[in-house]
């Protein structure tokens, strides 16, 4: 009887802790740039599961055609919730990014200057 007890109390630990984990939210409205700090991110909302549906998400609330050129590229933040990384995207030749996606499938607005040559 004193066995079962303790595997009973073992297994709500256990739920408890991964039940914790599970719900520990990050905080993405105040993203800012690793080289530009006072620059941060305007949270817009999640639009995909991951980065590839929240482009394709993107697009269509853009109104853009599929065959719009873009550049994915990382974006250097201060954020370390979690291991996703955040792109910027131009479309064809802009020289700034306006939108920018994470691997979560949110999307953020912010305005700099493209540094790619």
């Amino acid at each position: 009887m004193k066995t079962i007890k303790n595997i009973l109390l073992f297994v709500a630990i256990v739920i408890v802790i991964f039940g914790c984990q599970r719900n520990i939210r990050c905080d993405v409205t105040d993203i800012s740039l690793k080289d530009y700090p006072e620059e941060t991110l305007t949270y817009m909302g999640r639009i995909g599961k991951n980065y590839d549906t929240a482009l394709d998400s993107l697009f269509r609330y853009l109104n853009c055609p599929s065959e719009i050129i873009y550049l994915k590229v990382p974006v250097e933040v201060n954020f370390d919730c979690d291991n996703r990384v955040f792109y910027g995207i131009s479309f064809a030749d802009e020289g700034e990014y306006t939108d920018v996606l994470d691997t979560k499938g949110n999307y953020y607005t912010s305005k700099w200057h493209n540094t790619i040559k």
